[in-house]
């Protein structure tokens, strides 16, 4: 009797766990398996499933690359490994001409600063932005949040002949031309 239980119980749990399994492997790309913890999209080469994995992985130097909510500032995904960096062929300028990307100062005498050039990203210390222009590019600019002090991104990339304003001043750290 105690046997029947004993291997009815392992042919339920073999029922409930291997379909699972097979899903999480046919979703496997690169070596890599996508699973979501407390909302965020984990991409990992060993699947991440509770709070506190999450939480060691975060911590772990493990190369990984975070996507962050730009109005909530909560990471909205993970994923094993570094974005590449962009080869840095853009040049910036103390004024902002057509169609260049543009950090806008908050008020005069502060020039405002133009992107140009092929892509890439150009880092810097741009004090008191209050607007971000994409001009006729696809780009991206990232601020010294005041709150915390952490870098956070303008928005996220954005299409061409975009505009994206803040309530006050920040100081912009980076901007790149894609």
């Amino acid at each position: 009797m105690r046997l029947r239980l004993v291997l009815g119980t392992a042919a339920l749990v073999a029922a409930l766990v291997l379909p699972a399994s097979a899903a999480t492997a046919a979703g496997a790309q690169d070596g890599l398996v996508t699973t979501v913890v407390d909302g965020v999209t984990v991409t990992t080469s060993v699947p991440v499933e509770t709070t506190e994995a999450l939480e060691a992985f975060y911590l772990s130097a493990t190369p990984k690359t975070l996507r962050v909510d730009v109005g909530t500032g909560e990471v909205v995904s993970v994923t094993e490994g570094i974005a590449a960096e962009v080869t840095p062929f853009a040049s910036v300028s103390s004024s902002c001409g057509s169609g260049d990307a543009c950090l806008v100062a908050a008020s005069a005498p502060l020039a405002d600063y133009g992107f140009s050039g092929s892509a890439g990203t150009v880092n810097g210390s741009w004090a008191s932005r209050i607007t971000w222009r994409t001009g006729s590019r696809t780009a991206q600019a990232w601020y010294r949040n005041p709150s915390t002090g952490a870098t956070t991104s303008w928005g996220g990339v954005k299409g061409p002949n975009t505009v994206l304003t803040l309530g006050s001043a920040v100081t912009a750290l980076r901007v790149t031309l894609y």
